[in-house]
């Protein structure tokens, strides 16, 4: 496995994201700062797949 893109959970999740912001474009202006609250929560998932997909690496190199 080179790349956490690859991971279904990784896939699922994107697809996720993807219909909430669908359903939440249509929002009111007074609902934007849940809406980046939501986007902070997201890059910092983000940031947790990378350092997921860094541990696994190392974890399959050393075995």
């Amino acid at each position: 496995m080179g790349n956490y893109k690859e991971l279904i959970v990784w896939q699922k999740s994107v697809d996720l994201v993807t219909e909430i912001y669908s359903y939440t474009k249509h929002f009111p202006k007074e609902e934007i700062f849940s809406l980046t609250e939501f986007n902070n929560l997201n890059q910092k998932s983000e940031e947790i797949s990378k350092m997921l997909n860094a541990l696994i690496t190392r974890l399959q190199t050393n075995l």
